[in-house]
């Protein structure tokens, strides 16, 4: 339960970042990059429950980076060929 709440909260941390990022402007883009970085620090509170500090940290930063570079290559495919 707690592995998957963590990579849950990894995934929305990475989404919420390409949406701060890309899409929205002005306070909307500061709060919503403040509540990727909570769902990336509270994700790795949760996985070090279960895999201890740097385990867990090593893992959730390489999946969110992984996430995160392959979010607006899939954005571009999707606005590119679906519509």
């Amino acid at each position: 339960m707690t592995v998957s709440l963590s990579l849950f909260l990894v995934v929305s941390a990475s989404v919420l970042t390409l949406v701060s990022v890309r899409y929205a402007e002005g306070m909307k883009r500061v709060s919503l990059f403040v509540i990727s970085m909570a769902c990336l620090a509270l994700s790795i509170y949760v996985g070090r429950m279960i895999w201890g500090f740097w385990p867990g940290l090593f893992t959730l930063f390489t999946g969110y980076m992984l996430v995160s570079s392959i979010l607006p290559w899939m954005d571009l495919a999707r606005r590119r060929y679906v519509g």
